[in-house]
């Protein structure tokens, strides 16, 4: 699953939780669930990462305005729980050190294991446009016109 997506979901998590920590333990969660989905997976590393380089970009430029529009620690707190999991990749490929104990590598692997694949990559940037929709749509809900 893209970052990007998992970075949506958790501020969806975190406008909706009510607490900081809910939001970034249902985040953790959230990552978990979305990746036990059907979703894109390269095929070999130089596709990898020609791709987490575009959708690292990206979920830093969705990741401002949504803090902007929703200054809030819960907020926050869903973003990087739902995100944290991927931390490890950009890791090896830099830094050559799992940042994560093996148990968590182990539950993280067998969670994605078959449900990656190429050819999915329309169905991945079909749902992170639905949830770019919902997460716009959450944080303008409420807000007073001028």
């Amino acid at each position: 699953m893209f970052f990007t997506s998992h970075l949506l979901a958790g501020a969806l998590i975190g406008k909706a939780a009510p607490n900081a920590l809910a939001a970034f333990g249902l985040g953790v969660a959230s990552h978990l669930a979305m990746d036990a989905l059907p979703h894109w997976g390269a095929s070999g590393p130089e596709q990898l990462l020609r791709v987490a380089k575009v959708d690292g970009v990206l979920a830093a430029s969705a990741a401002l305005p949504i803090v902007l529009c929703q200054p809030a620690l819960k907020l926050c707190a869903g973003m990087a729980g739902a995100c944290l999991l991927d931390l490890r990749y950009p890791a090896r490929v830099y830094l050559k050190v799992d940042p994560f104990p093996e148990v968590v590598t182990r539950l993280h692997d067998a969670v994605q294991k078959g449900r990656e694949s190429p050819a999915r990559l329309g169905l991945e940037v079909t749902e992170g446009c639905v949830l770019a929709s919902l997460v716009a749509w959450a944080c303008l809900a409420g807000r007073r016109r001028v």
